[in-house]
């Protein structure tokens, strides 16, 4: 089908789904219209006065978290165009990013009762003459999110660590402190969360990234949010082997098993950044350089690990002796 007809088509169902919007009388009615107008299939970026307005209405009321989740839910169910459903899944996560308290829980109710928020790993767009490419980053964006909200459900107590709303959630809690002030077990604790989050960000990009300036800005949105995630892990980790060797064996353990799983991420992160910044993704200047940890300190810590288990055993064994002779 000719470009410019799949336009108008385009265009007639973004008019036909607004004005069906606007005869349902209802309080979510300018939701859904702003949602529609935001979602639109013309392939270019989402209008910021649509993101300001659905901002605007989820914080005035928490019903309208709900409302929007139900809505970018139908909205993604209906269409086979990677361009609604790109801006749908930016509007997800730009709402996100604003820390609202209630939406995210509300994407996970809705997906339990079916909705295709951010599971599309079977969606395919029949919009465009070579759609694979697009259809995959759709794919890989959605996934990437997925993880970081199936992290979020399983951390009941921790804020979802996006780029934007870490800030906004740790003032609500006011009982996290930042990374210099946290103790061992609580590092050791949210070391392992951010790397979890770190591995949902997809270290990958597709052809269609490098000429398509939407699909390079929501690259850009995962981008933002590995940067903080690595600055967060490689702090935690520096004060965790300053005080390495005093601490109790099992913490010892679960500290080595997070450099050797982070040696592993800051080579991929490393060679994700300089793919981005090859294809213009952000400015080269807001990139962190990525400190890779080397074999030898790996290897340091797994010696002193096999001393203090060697010690350990020895240990019991004195003890069992000492229990035997009494």
């Amino acid at each position: 089908m000719p470009s410019k007809l799949r336009k108008a088509i385009g265009a007639v169902k973004d008019q036909t789904s607004i004005s069906l919007a606007k005869v349902a009388n209802n309080n979510a009615v300018n939701l859904e219209v702003s949602i529609l107008k935001a979602t639109s299939h013309d392939d270019v970026p989402i209008d910021e006065r649509y993101l300001s307005e659905i901002l605007q209405l989820i914080a005035s009321n928490k019903a309208y978290a709900s409302a929007c989740a139900q809505t970018i839910g139908r909205r993604i169910s209906k269409t086979r165009n990677w361009v609604v459903v790109l801006k749908s899944l930016m509007i997800v996560l730009r709402i996100f990013q604003d820390g609202d308290p209630y939406f995210p829980r509300e994407v996970l109710h809705a997906m339990k009762r079916g909705a295709k928020i951010l599971n599309l790993s079977n969606f395919r767009d029949d919009s465009n003459s070579s759609p694979w490419d697009y259809t995959a980053f759709v794919r890989t964006f959605s996934c990437t999110w997925t993880s970081a909200w199936i992290a979020f459900s399983q951390e009941a107590s921790a804020p979802v660590h996006v780029q934007g709303n870490r800030q906004k959630h740790k003032n609500r809690r006011g009982n996290e402190p930042v990374v210099r002030d946290m103790k061992p077990p609580m590092l050791l604790d949210r070391i392992t969360y951010w790397q979890k989050l770190l591995e949902s960000d997809s270290h990958e990009t597709y052809r269609a990234a490098k000429t398509n300036r939407l699909v390079l800005i929501s690259l850009y949105a995962v981008v933002k949010e590995t940067f903080d995630l690595y600055r967060d892990i490689s702090d935690g980790l520096a004060l965790l082997l300053d005080s390495f060797f005093h601490l109790p064996y099992q913490s010892c353990v679960n500290a080595f098993q997070s450099c050797v799983r982070a040696s592993k991420q800051f080579e991929e992160l490393s060679d994700f950044f300089n793919l981005c910044k090859s294809i213009g993704v952000g400015r080269t200047s807001e990139y962190p350089s990525v400190q890779k940890i080397s074999g030898e300190l790996i290897e340091t810590l797994q010696e002193f690990l096999k001393d203090q288990a060697s010690f350990l055993v020895e240990h019991l064994l004195r003890c069992l002796l000492c229990l035997r002779c009494r």
